[in-house]
């Protein structure tokens, strides 16, 4: 009789969301036998994977395939691969490439490119018909501002971006030629967050509206919506305020997964978990940012399940494990959800640097709708000024009625104003470290992103 413990489990670059695939797996009855392997040596030391959830821990070398196909069959002897999968954006291509070697379900590896470069994926999805935002990519910033000059006033300020990266990495606003320029040498004076030299940039034009990620699992070319994320931003910058989850039933969510569904057959996403943004713009409706095939970075799991019962990562593992449960799913209509029963994530916002001498779990606990937290920052570490999630002190996890969930996010948002980071660090260096002087924003900002980052904190 056929048992899962006979077969082998591979996940790729296992980090962030990607951590918590294996513990999902486990049951009392089944502790699969799994892989992990390390895309590339390139990777930071910061990206860990927890070695303790797996049986083998292999690592690419970057370029030779080979190698790390030989070893996986060695591991393998007559065991079954159930499936390979990337846990994080780093491990896609490679992904693709050995689910196409090993002949299992995944995603369309010609077109594994689209599904990692963000230049290539936008005229991929511009191409099968969904309204994308004006781009060129080029390792000359004078081609960029020739291209900005043709551009109309509505477009700016102009994003440059690494063309592969994540979580806001090495994202600018530019407002001008000069601005243009400081942000080109910078992102190509850098490695990407996966330790990739940025040879080229990204530049796309603004689109005005609000901010919208959609989280997706597919099997077989089918898509499922798991969660509509509306996502507040500080105008002109990588900074989150909060999110809250789409109704299932509001016209936007149709429109925003319709739009979602087209890119995700565009860029080739057929399996697994898929994270896709769009600005929707008052007049034009969705308008596309870009797409991914992995699990939402740093998403709140236990959070999500609280409020809908699953998560991108149950869904997908569903999805891949007992396909016919999953298609079971897709065909029942979603169900509203209620102002009774609203969850809300707080993206903590810092104004100082220095070294933090606070306990901040115990300023959120007493808040009536207070869920859970996720700290980035403890007592006795470096917290810097927020300019990016990558630099944010935490998230809070508010869940209740409505009106109480925005009650307490005033009251989050009041304590940072009175002082709850500036109050309780040692400075560091003996530098300004207020936000008021916006003395740690000018080598990062633009001037306007700083007017508006100090507006929305003061």
């Amino acid at each position: 009789m056929y048992s899962r413990n006979e077969d082998i489990y591979i996940i790729v670059d296992a980090y962030s969301t990607g951590k918590s695939i294996v513990p999902l797996l486990i049951n009392d009855s089944f502790k699969p036998i799994c892989i992990h392997i390390k895309s590339s040596p390139l990777l930071p030391t910061s990206l860990q994977h927890n070695q303790s959830d797996f049986a083998y821990s292999l690592e690419h070398d970057g370029e030779n395939v080979d190698n790390i196909t030989s070893a996986i069959r060695d591991i393998l002897g007559s065991k079954k691969i159930k499936f390979i999968i990337a846990g994080s954006e780093s491990g896609i291509e490679l992904t693709d490439r050995l689910n196409d070697i090993f002949h299992l379900l995944g995603n369309d590896y010609s077109k594994s490119h689209l599904r990692r470069n963000k230049f290539l994926m936008n005229e991929a999805v511009k191409e099968a018909g969904v309204q994308t935002v004006e781009q060129i990519v080029s390792n000359s910033f004078s081609s960029i501002i020739e291209w900005s000059t043709r551009l109309t006033q509505e477009a700016w300020p102009i994003v440059l971006k690494p063309v592969d990266s994540q979580s806001g990495d090495g994202v600018f606003f530019c407002n001008d030629a000069l601005e243009i320029e400081n942000a080109f040498g910078k992102i190509t004076s850098t490695s990407n967050l996966f330790g990739k030299q940025n040879q080229e940039v990204l530049a796309q034009g603004y689109n005005e509206g609000g901010e919208f990620i959609i989280n997706s699992v597919s099997y077989h070319g089918e898509h499922f919506p798991v969660e509509i994320w509306r996502i507040e931003k500080i105008t002109n910058t990588t900074i989150y305020q909060y999110a809250d989850l789409v109704d299932p039933t509001a016209e936007e969510f149709s429109s925003l997964f319709s739009a979602t569904r087209l890119a995700l057959n565009a860029v080739g996403t057929q399996y697994g978990a898929g994270t896709t943004e769009f600005k929707m713009h008052p007049k034009k409706g969705p308008v596309f940012l870009e797409t991914t095939s992995r699990p939402m970075a740093g998403s709140p799991l236990a959070f999500i399940h609280k409020l809908l019962g699953y998560h991108q990562v149950s869904v997908m593992l569903e999805a891949l494990l007992t396909p016919e449960f999953f298609m079971q799913k897709i065909s029942r209509p979603l169900l509203s959800f209620s102002d009774d029963y609203y969850g809300l994530v707080v993206m903590l916002i810092s104004d100082t640097e220095g070294i933090f001498q606070g306990e901040l779990k115990s300023t959120f606990e007493h808040l009536e709708t207070y869920s859970d937290c996720k700290l980035a920052i403890h007592h006795g570490e470096m917290i810097h000024v927020t300019i990016d999630s990558l630099t944010a002190p935490g998230e809070v996890y508010l869940l209740g009625k409505k009106e109480k969930v925005y009650q307490d996010y005033e009251r989050i948002r009041a304590d940072e104003r009175n002082g709850l980071y500036r109050n309780a660090v040692i400075p560091n260096n003996n530098r300004n470290n207020s936000i008021s002087g916006i003395t740690f924003f000018e080598n990062t900002l633009s001037s306007q992103q700083s007017t508006n980052l100090t507006s929305t904190l003061s």
